[in-house]
Formats: C-alpha cells, sequence, structure tokens
C-alpha cells in the first residue's frame, strides 16, 4: 500500500511538473511571437507619414528621408533602390523613391517638398541596409526643405507610429488574403505575421493594388475608413 501510495505520488508529481513546464514553454513562445511582432519605436524625433516613408530633421531645414518597416517587412530586401539625383527638387506631387523587387515595385513621393541635397550610395549600393536598419543607415535621402511649402503629410511619431504600422499591417493581412489564389497564409489565417517580403509572391496588378491602398499620402483616417467601407 505504501509503494502504491508513493507511486501515485510520484506520478501526481511528474504529470504536475510537464504542466508547469508545457505552460512556461508556451508563455514563452508568446512572448517571442510578440518580439517578433512588435515594430522598433522610430527614434525621438522621427516622423512617419502615411505613404511608409518617414523625415527626421538633419539640420538647419535639411531633412533625412527613408522608408519604415511596415514597407520593408512587406518587400523584403529591395533588389534595386531609385532615388533623385543630387539637386532635383522633390514633393508629394510627384514619385521620389523607387523600390525593385522581385515580382514587382513601388513609386513613392517624398513626404516634404525640397531640393536633394544627398542621397544615400551605401543604400543605393546595398540595398538591403534599409531592410537592416530603416530609420539609421537606410536613410535614402536629404532634402532642403521650401519654407514656404509646409510637409504635406500627416506625422505620427513614436508609439503612435508603431500602433498605426501595426494596424496597417492587420490592414495588409486582410487587403492580400483577399488576393485571388493567394496561397502565402500558412502564418497569417490565425493572426501570425506575413512572411518577409510576402508582395513578392504576387504579380505587377496586386503591387498596383497595394500602392494605391498603403503607399499614398492621404490622411491615414481617412484610408482607414476607405479600408473599412470595401471590406
Amino acid at each position: 500500500m505504501t509503494v502504491l501510495l508513493v507511486l501515485l505520488t510520484l506520478i501526481a508529481f511528474l504529470t504536475a511538473d510537464y504542466v508547469i513546464q508545457r505552460a512556461r514553454a508556451a508563455q514563452a513562445e508568446e512572448e517571442e511571437f510578440l518580439r517578433a511582432d512588435a515594430f522598433q519605436t522610430p527614434p525621438a524625433g522621427l516622423c512617419l507619414a502615411p505613404n511608409h516613408t518617414w523625415t527626421t530633421k538633419d539640420g538647419a531645414g535639411v531633412y533625412a528621408v527613408g522608408i519604415d518597416e511596415f514597407l520593408g517587412r512587406l518587400v523584403g530586401a529591395a533588389e534595386r533602390i531609385l532615388l533623385p539625383r543630387e539637386g532635383e527638387m522633390v514633393g508629394p506631387e510627384h514619385a521620389a523613391i523607387g523600390l525593385a523587387a522581385r515580382s514587382g515595385s513601388l513609386d513613392l513621393s517624398a513626404p516634404l517638398a525640397g531640393r536633394v541635397v544627398s542621397v544615400n550610395r551605401e543604400a543605393l549600393e546595398n540595398p538591403a541596409i534599409v531592410r537592416k536598419d530603416p530609420y539609421r543607415q537606410g536613410w535614402l535621402m536629404k532634402v532642403k526643405v521650401d519654407a514656404q511649402r509646409p510637409p504635406a503629410h500627416h506625422a505620427l511619431e513614436g508609439m503612435t507610429a508603431v500602433q498605426w504600422m501595426k494596424r496597417e499591417l492587420e490592414l495588409a493581412k486582410e487587403f492580400l488574403a483577399g488576393v485571388p489564389g493567394a496561397a502565402a497564409f500558412s502564418t497569417m489565417q490565425d493572426g501570425g505575421l506575413p512572411s518577409e517580403g510576402i508582395l513578392n509572391q504576387y504579380g505587377d496588378d496586386t503591387w498596383r493594388q497595394f500602392a494605391g491602398k498603403f503607399a499614398t499620402l492621404r490622411d491615414p483616417a481617412e484610408r482607414n475608413a476607405s479600408h473599412t467601407a470595401q471590406r
């Protein structure tokens, strides 16, 4: 009887320990997922624009411009980046940044108007740096702003910018899931992350539609209302 009691106690102990270890493992997996899901908080003073470009002041009347993590995640490491020449004028009315990937490309307007005073040649030669370090080494160009023309973008900073990018990611997942013939959603159907560079699994038409919804300088609130109305 004593031996049986000892065995039952040991089994109960092992079962409880197994349950505890499984719970700890599940918690660790959830924490790892949350870390993977989180966008980094942009550096202080860096502002995101609705077309997923960013600006930060880099001197008297000069702003650095780049692209954010949202575009980096969906496009992946671009194969080629196109930028204006130094001395050229840029602004919200015309495309200033070209991202060319395997299956498509995106053209982005500058979120402010002015003259290009320098471009990041390291990023042109090694586009992967834009994905790896988008807010520092991955800057694309520096623009001397036109003092008579205020920025056209609706600036988002800090955690507000992070939460907006997360919301944009959810909208992008909904958009891509609705594309006929979509076959890239083993990680997305249950709330997971889209795979790195997922846009490369789609053709030119999807890239054009994506650009019209996510790579525009329209007010984020207006765009979100449009997304909701179309669902």
